[in-house]
């Protein structure tokens, strides 16, 4: 299926916005949670001796977890992740305050950690099983919970219980189709 997003655009200056708490927002966030996002914002990684090696060339073969960039905290999915608490933040604060109090996040998250898709008739491209298998939906349902949030946070991508490793291939096809599906899917 196709999907298209239609509707009017209206710009409206930042000091000439009013907050309308009548009307809740959905934000859904695609996350992506391949290997890459283990890398530094360079693009580098380690090789399998230890020396870093720009992953972005595919000539340097950059596998995974064994490439991973060895401080977390300039791996490019740590900062995504203290982006998304700053939000988060900012969300509970808004609702605290009264300002935003029913506005609502969830987090699509992709990687192709499972290889090729085969379908019931042995052939590959099984979309609806790659939408399935490639993405996750956190968390649960729609919330301002900061504690959910946070939680959600911590386990997109998290390979072996770390919550800044990350491995897989990047499906964004499928992160953005299962985006589609929770939208359409969302409380009005």
């Amino acid at each position: 299926t196709n999907r298209n997003l239609v509707g009017p655009v209206t710009y409206v200056p930042q000091f000439k916005t009013a907050t309308d708490v009548d009307r809740p927002v959905q934000f859904l966030i695609v996350l992506d949670v391949s290997g890459s996002m283990a890398w530094n914002f360079a693009g580098q990684g380690r090789n399998s001796s230890g020396q870093t090696v720009t992953c972005t060339d595919p000539a340097n073969a950059c596998v995974s977890i064994d490439s991973a960039w060895p401080n977390a905290q300039e791996r490019r999915i740590y900062i995504a992740k203290q982006v998304l608490r700053n939000f988060v933040a900012k969300i509970d604060e808004q609702k605290n305050n009264g300002t935003r109090p029913n506005d609502m996040v969830r987090i699509v998250t992709f990687s192709g950690r499972l290889g090729n898709y085969v379908n019931t008739n042995g052939q590959v491209g099984d979309n609806a099983r790659a939408v399935n298998d490639l993405t996750e939906v956190l968390p649960a349902g729609w919330t301002n919970d900061r504690t959910t949030l946070e939680q959600a946070i911590d386990q997109a991508g998290m390979v072996n219980s770390d919550p800044y490793m990350t491995a897989g291939a990047t499906p964004s096809a499928a992160g953005m189709a299962r985006a589609s599906q929770v939208f359409s899917s969302a409380p009005e």
